[in-house]
């Protein structure tokens, strides 16, 4: 039994240094995206009503701003049909792009059967 005991302490130092370095490696991930926030401006958001698709563009500025953002997301609203003859009803979507970095355009296209009601850029 005491042999037991002692090994399983032994497993758990074992374990321990890898546990650290994981969670280590979190903290690190964490402040390397904060250290990589930069001022950003975003031109105005491109909606294509009839391909129902939004696209926005972010970029760095070498000048002093006030928001700071390391990365950015087109989102779209849309109007999707739900149900068949007379039982069809609207409910409003929202849906996300992919978060790119700043200078990458990030585009998000409405689901089938719905039409696109507004567009706009989402950042962090």
């Amino acid at each position: 039994m005491t042999t037991f005991t002692q090994w399983k302490r032994a497993a758990a130092l074992a374990v321990l240094p890898a546990v650290g370095a994981l969670a280590f490696t979190g903290v690190s991930a964490g402040q390397a995206q904060a250290a990589t926030a930069h001022f950003y401006k975003c031109d105005k958001t491109a909606t294509s009503i009839p391909r129902k698709k939004v696209t926005s563009h972010c970029y760095v500025i070498t000048s002093v701003g006030t928001k700071k953002a390391g990365q950015h997301r087109a989102k779209a609203v849309c109007d999707q049909d739900h149900g068949t003859g007379p039982f069809i009803h609207s409910r409003l979507v929202t849906v996300h792009g992919p978060w790119v970095a700043l200078g990458k355009k990030s585009s998000v296209t409405c689901p089938l059967r719905s039409t696109l009601v507004a567009g706009y850029t989402e950042t962090r």
